[in-house]
C-alpha cells in the first residue's frame, strides 16, 4: 500500500518520483567508538605510517656467510688436492687425485656461478685464510723430522674426505632451502658426484690407513 492510498486526505501534486515515495528512512550510522577515532587519526597522520619490513633480509645475510664459509673451503680443499698430488703422483692415488682435481675445479665454478647469480659478492679474506690454513697444515708432525710419511698420506685424504663431506653437504642444504640458482647447476647432479667422489677416494683412505699405521 502506498502513502496516498493510506491516507486519503492527501493529494499526489504528481511532482513526486514515484520510486521513492514509499522508500524508507535510512537509519541513522552508529556513532564512532573513541578507539576508531584514535585509529583513524593515526592511519590519516602523515608519516605515521609504519614502513613495510624488509621480508627475509636475515635469511639472505645467512646465505650470504653460509655460500661464502663453502667458497672459502672450497678454495682450501682444491689446494690441498693439489699438494696431495706433488706427493702421490706416480701411484693410484695420484691418478685418481689428478682427477678429483678437474671435478673439484667445475665444482668451484658452479658455487662461484651461483653466488653471481644471488648477487653475493665473494669474500676474499674468508679465501685467503682458507689457503693459509692449509699452508699451516704442512707443518703438522707426520713422524719424521724432514719429508713425507705415511701419516702425511693418511692425513690428506682423511681432509680431503672432510671437504667432499661439505661439499656434499652444501648442494643438499641449497635444493632443501629451494634456493635459487642458474639454469646450468643441477644440485642434485652435483650432491651425486660428490657421493661419487667420496666413494673413490674411501678406497684409498683404506689402502693409506694399512699403509701408516699397522706396523703399529
Amino acid at each position: 500500500m502506498t502513502f496516498y492510498e493510506a491516507n486519503p486526505e492527501v493529494r499526489s501534486t504528481g511532482a513526486e518520483v514515484d520510486e521513492f515515495v514509499d522508500a524508507p528512512m535510512p537509519e541513522p550510522a552508529p556513532p564512532p567508538s573513541a578507539g576508531a577515532d584514535v585509529t583513524a587519526a593515526r592511519d590519516n597522520t602523515p608519516g605515521s605510517q609504519e614502513p613495510p619490513r624488509r621480508r627475509g633480509s636475515s635469511a639472505g645475510q645467512l646465505l650470504r656467510i653460509y655460500a661464502n664459509d663453502h667458497r672459502a673451503g672450497a678454495a682450501g680443499g682444491l689446494a690441498l688436492a693439489h699438494r696431495a698430488l706433488q706427493n702421490n703422483r706416480d701411484s693410484a692415488l695420484g691418478r685418481e687425485l689428478a682427477t678429483l682435481i678437474e671435478e673439484f675445479r667445475s665444482d668451484e665454478a658452479m658455487l662461484i656461478s651461483i653466488l653471481r647469480h644471488l648477487s653475493i659478492p665473494e669474500n676474499r679474506t674468508k679465501q685467503v685464510t682458507a689457503r693459509a690454513g692449509e699452508f699451516l697444515g704442512r707443518m703438522k708432525l707426520n713422524g719424521r723430522v724432514r719429508g713425507y710419511s705415511p701419516l702425511s698420506r693418511l692425513l690428506e685424504v682423511e681432509m680431503l674426505l672432510a671437504a667432499i663431506d661439505a661439499k656434499r653437504s652444501l648442494w643438499r642444504s641449497l635444493a632443501s632451502a629451494e634456493v635459487e640458482v642458474p639454469a646450468e647447476v643441477d644440485l642434485q647432479a652435483l650432491e651425486a658426484r660428490a657421493t661419487d667422489q667420496r666413494d673413490r677416494l674411501r678406497a684409498h683412505h683404506r689402502e693409506a690407513a694399512r699403509e701408516a699405521l699397522r706396523s703399529a
